[in-house]
């Protein structure tokens, strides 16, 4: 009868072992189901950091020249393009103000005309200077500030697709609108210009000096201008990238420009 007994009372421990052995494995084949779900819950209400994609946008600076106001891209760890129209009243080594606003806080940073064309900009014919290198001061801190990286605009066809960066007058935000090429040159009164893109965008003044991306390679294969011929202003117009190589070249930039 003892050994009854203990064998009765040994079968009811391995048995509560058993039940609780099987809750604890319950519980966490639960805990492995639903961990994603979790997880996806806890980025979606920001209780979770994800790491944020750098995309070209964070590249493009609002620029403010001493009161006149554009955009400007960087393109390495010292340079940054603009529209020379934008920086045209000042002279070179004057300093300018560059806030890239699409980081939070914004970053806010100095740089200097490092060159501009001394030729004036009046008409279609004479945009091809417009166009000015810009060095920065404090390059050493902005290393989250990522480079845009040029691309070739030889050999690019019409309808593919594109999108302008930059900061429109009436919206001071980073903004990035989409397009197509919608002419490999630009023509007018006869006159055709093979150093302009013509695009189907939808920019503003503010874009002057902001970049033209290609969608497929995420490169810039142009700079957004303005110009005004007579009683026409022509917004949606951008120099050719391959056309300010030459000078990048000249004033040692870091750029890679798979020439």
């Amino acid at each position: 009868m003892n050994n009854y007994g203990l064998t009765n009372t040994s079968k009811k421990q391995k048995a509560l072992q058993f039940k609780k052995h099987l809750k604890t494995n319950t519980r966490a084949f639960l805990v492995i189901l639903l961990l994603p779900f979790i997880i996806c819950l806890l980025f979606t209400f920001g209780f979770i950091k994800g790491h944020k994609t750098i995309g070209p946008e964070y590249a493009v600076a609002l620029l403010d020249a001493n009161g006149s106001f554009g955009s400007a891209f960087r393109i390495s760890e010292t340079k940054v393009l603009t529209a020379k129209h934008v920086v045209d009243h000042l002279t070179v080594n004057d300093e300018v103000t560059l806030i890239f606003k699409k980081f939070s806080p914004p970053i806010e940073t100095q740089a200097k005309i490092l060159f501009m064309p001394t030729d004036g900009i009046s008409n279609y014919a004479s945009s091809f200077n417009d166009y000015a290198v810009l060095e920065l001061l404090e390059y050493e801190n902005l290393q989250n500030i990522p480079e845009l990286p040029l691309g070739i605009s030889e050999g690019l066809e019409t309808r593919e697709k594109v999108y302008a960066i930059g900061y429109p007058v009436n919206n001071p935000e980073n903004k990035v609108t989409d397009g197509i090429i919608s002419a490999t040159s630009f023509s007018s009164k006869s006159n055709e210009y093979d150093f302009l893109l013509d695009v189907n965008v939808d920019v503003d003044n503010g874009n002057s000096g902001g970049p033209l991306v290609l969608e497929a390679t995420q490169e810039a294969i142009g700079i957004m201008i303005l110009v005004n011929e007579g009683n026409h202003t022509k917004a949606n117009l951008a120099l050719k990238i391959d056309k300010v190589r030459g000078e990048l070249e000249r004033l040692g930039s870091t750029v890679n420009l798979d020439l």
